[in-house]
């Protein structure tokens, strides 16, 4: 069994890995990617662990928080519905 743990502060750096005099769990490979917070460390992270490849054009203006289009959203998601993607977008706060 291995636990990890991922932590900030606000305004703070973020931090990944194991304790101090610990063997690496793994955690960082598992974290780093998704702590870098880049478009290209997300689509990696899709790659891996999802097996998409999404449209680098599309995540990078998503982290951009540019207005976004269902057919941009399905390049992520091919299942997601009108109404579903609606729902993501006012609930998130996300522009239009």
């Amino acid at each position: 069994m291995a636990s990890m743990a991922c932590w900030w502060e606000p305004g703070g750096p973020r931090r990944c890995g194991t304790p101090p005099k610990e063997s690496s769990d793994g955690s960082d490979w598992l974290l780093d990617p998704m702590l870098e917070g880049t478009p290209t460390a997300y689509s990696e992270i899709a790659r891996d662990c999802f097996e998409i490849g999404p449209d680098p054009v599309v995540v990078s203006a998503i982290f951009d928080l540019e207005p976004i289009a269902l057919e941009q959203a399905r390049a992520l998601n091919p299942d997601l519905t009108a109404d579903r993607f609606l729902a993501e977008i006012e609930h998130s706060g996300y522009p239009r």
